[in-house]
């Protein structure tokens, strides 16, 4: 059973550190949702969030946050948001331990060959991962590269 009090408090406090605001919508899923999974879904067209997309920042803070939690994410889907490389590396640094991992959705944000390699990198040996999308990202050759190389080796 995964304990989302614990990690809603721990993501409450690393943003207070940061001076940074709680993400409503990921406030209201670890509030809500079911002890069972856990999952990062936070869409940035969404109507609720389209006013506060997910920045690098805060993308940095739930990295923070929910590393000691990530062997029990099972779908991440980020898209239409405001991540850089910067974003991406923080993404990569959660996803290396999330070895349950299904589903990643990063389309629609400023990702670029180096945050495509990053990611790629860490989610080499992911045997469970079913899905991944960058469409609209900026990833170029370099970056398609690696995640057909992924794509490939799992």
């Amino acid at each position: 059973m995964i304990e989302k009090e614990e990690i809603l408090s721990k993501y409450k406090e690393s943003c207070e550190k940061v001076n940074s605001e709680p993400h409503r919508c990921l406030v209201e899923y670890l509030e809500e949702s079911e002890p069972e999974s856990l999952d990062l879904v936070i869409r940035g067209n969404d109507k609720l969030n389209f006013r506060k997309r997910l920045t690098d920042t805060d993308m940095q803070v739930i990295q923070v946050s929910i590393t000691p939690y990530a062997h029990y994410l099972e779908h991440v889907d980020l898209r239409y948001n405001s991540l850089s490389d910067m974003g991406a590396l923080a993404l990569a640094k959660l996803l290396k331990n999330a070895p349950n991992l299904q589903t990643l959705n990063v389309q629609g944000n400023d990702i670029h060959a180096d945050g495509a390699q990053q990611i790629a990198e860490v989610l080499k040996g992911h045997e469970r991962l079913m899905s991944i999308n960058f469409n609209g990202n900026c990833i170029q050759t370099e970056g398609s590269m690696s995640v057909t190389e992924l794509l490939f080796t799992n």
